[in-house]
């Protein structure tokens, strides 16, 4: 594919700007963090705290590393790459033992840090050496957008929104490979969020790639929901790190804050993009911003999908299997076409159910309601426990949707039915949109190992067999239909994120399109890092905007309010949990729908208060 097809001017624009060289370092980088957040990524999941495989237990100061492993090269050899036997198996892609390996600018972290003699960060990697980019300050961040909007027509300043990934850039454990992923990640959770056919590449505004623009018009985000509120406003309703800089010690910044403030319509204008990666596209705020409907009929509606004339007609294609990637039990999916593409429908089982056996019920749910009279396949009807949809927004990308056994919307799968081992949302429910993203960002998942069973497997013969063989076909016309829906879903997704992983060499060269399936996910990873992990007195640091972590570690010995404020563990090394960082809680409000809003002041917010360096912006919508 010729790249410039999606290469736009605004596209072009943002990746000559983050392809542009950066100043030289005064500072060697931080070797010791960066590798312990390369090996926090990859390695945890199995010789993490909670899990301990072959003798192998990696905690934050490295403790075990340099002893010897089970074979006769120890794990490392300080200064000895090649007579250490984690860097054997990382150099072969032996480990990890899963499908997404270590990048060659994360294998070169491990190599340089062994060369280096495999220096320990300290504990809870409190020793970090200053970061190696240009440092990026809230109040630059600020200035960034007030040039930005400045610079726009004053009918369209009320339209124009930030997302902010300083804090990322700041923090030197975070590798240039991973902002661009991030950066890549935002594109596409941002498309993925939008019912409009042209994609929308958020504009870089700052030199570093740290502010990225949007007009909520492109995204029809501008919209009310409820005849009062945008979705900007919305989503600003449960987020807790809002701040005003109106009445910090900075006359420069506290003028340009109260401008900004006027100029985007009296409202807070900029978020955090890792935030809105993982918050935003889950429930309750994927259903809302997305404008999903509370059922599944409706939803089919929407996509001009008649799921019973379709099983009436023989126009669905099914394939069953005795067992899938989140599912323990049977699972059917069938395909639909669809106003954008596919439409894909997946029917979940319970272990202990009735009629949960795809051999002997294949021909169900019970479409009694469409044939007049007795439905004619009821001795065959499967009774599903719940189910999954995925369909192809007007863009090209995929969204999804989660129901019950009635085909009634929920926020997550029970996990009695679908269980993530990857905990993407932070525990193991697969829940709408972030979960569902995380699992398929290659797109619909098949192959070899994912053949139908039912077709050449079913007990049923007769009539109810015929119906069988026509609603489920030979296994080489699914790949059709898989291959089809792959190239659609991968042609949108290349255009939102290529402008980003273009210019940081992280697209294959010279392929066809669908090997781009074996780009890294941009979004599972970075909502899965914001929700699962634990914040020490860096991550703090970082967060509150200290470019030098120490400089936060003696204020906070110096101020009793901050370490009443449950900040105090920090001194002992402890962490603090993401959940009471950003004091959110999720509420029902009218029809069950779930609603995420502020307990109160966020603990980031109380925190940025007490040391002065801004005033907290809640929002509460009135129902």
């Amino acid at each position: 594919m010729n790249q410039s097809v999606w290469l736009t001017s605004a596209a072009v624009a943002t990746a000559l700007c983050l392809a542009a060289p950066r100043p030289a370092l005064a500072q060697p980088n931080p070797l010791a963090t960066q590798a312990l957040a390369v090996m926090k990524e990859h390695c945890f999941r199995c010789h993490g705290e909670s899990k301990i495989q072959g003798n192998l237990k990696i905690q934050d100061n490295f403790k075990g590393l340099t002893t010897p492993s089970s074979a006769e090269t120890p794990y490392i050899t300080p200064k000895d790459p090649k007579n250490s036997f984690l860097w054997v198996k990382i150099e072969n892609d032996d480990m990890p033992d899963t499908e997404r390996k270590l990048s060659k600018d994360e294998k070169e972290i491990i190599r340089k840090w062994i060369e280096a003699g495999a220096p320990d960060p300290g504990a809870g990697g409190a020793a970090v050496p200053a970061p190696a980019r240009p440092y990026v300050s809230n109040k630059d961040v600020i200035l960034a957008i007030y040039n930005h909007m400045s610079r726009a027509e004053k009918e369209d300043r009320p339209y124009l929104r930030y997302f902010t990934l300083n804090i990322q850039h700041n923090n030197p454990a975070v590798t240039k490979e991973k902002l661009a992923l991030y950066r890549a990640g935002l594109s596409k959770a941002l498309n993925s969020m939008t019912w409009k056919r042209a994609m929308v590449i958020p504009e870089a505004v700052d030199k570093y790639g740290t502010v990225f623009a949007i007009d909520l018009r492109d995204l029809d985000w501008d919209r009310k929901y409820g005849e009062r509120y945008d979705m900007w406003t919305v989503m600003l309703s449960q987020y807790g790190y809002g701040l005003r800089f109106d009445e910090v010690d900075d006359d420069e910044l506290r003028r340009v804050d109260r401008d900004l403030y006027d100029m985007g319509g009296r409202t807070l204008v900029h978020m955090r993009a890792d935030w809105f990666i993982a918050v935003a596209i889950r429930p309750p705020l994927y259903h809302t911003v997305l404008r999903l409907p509370q059922t599944a009929g409706e939803l089919e509606k929407k996509l001009g999908v008649d799921v019973a004339t379709n099983f009436k007609r023989n126009r669905l294609w099914r394939a069953g299997y005795t067992r899938s990637g989140v599912s323990k039990q049977h699972r059917m999916i069938e395909r639909h076409d669809s106003l954008y593409g596919a439409y894909w429908k997946s029917y979940d089982f319970k272990q202990e159910g009735d009629r949960n056996n795809l051999m002997r019920f294949p021909l169900g749910p019970d479409f009694s309601y469409a044939y007049k009279g007795l439905y004619p396949f009821r001795d065959a009807a499967f009774k599903q426990d719940g189910g999954e949809m995925i369909f192809n927004l007007p863009n090209g990308l995929q969204a999804y949707y989660l129901v019950n056994g009635k085909d009634e919307r929920i926020n997550s799968g029970p996990t009695d039915v679908v269980y993530d081992e990857k905990h993407v949302s932070g525990t193991p429910d697969i829940v709408s949109g972030l979960s569902c993203m995380a699992c398929h960002n290659k797109g619909m998942i098949w192959g070899k190992e994912r053949k139908d069973a039912v077709r050449y497997g079913t007990s049923v013969d007769g009539d109810l067999k015929v119906k069988v063989r026509r609603l489920y076909p030979s296994p080489e016309k699914m790949d059709e239909y898989f291959k089809k829906d792959e190239v659609q879903f991968l042609t949108a997704e290349l255009e939102a994120v290529g402008p980003f992983l273009a210019p940081a060499g992280l697209l294959p060269k010279g392929k066809e399109l669908p090997t781009l399936a074996g780009m890294k996910d941009p979004i599972g990873d970075w909502a899965g890092d914001y929700r699962r992990k634990n914040m020490n007195l860096v991550d703090v640091a970082y967060e509150l905007g200290y470019d030098k972590p120490d400089e936060f570690k003696g204020a906070l010995g110096g101020n009793s309010n901050l370490r009443d404020l449950g900040l105090k563990v920090l001194l002992a090394g402890d962490e603090l949990k993401r959940p009471e960082w950003e004091g959110t809680e999720l509420l029902t409000g009218k029809a069950g729908v779930l609603i995420r809003r502020l307990k109160e002041r966020s603990l980031y917010q109380k925190v940025m208060h007490e040391l002065g360096l801004g005033r907290p912006v809640n929002i509460t919508l009135s129902e």
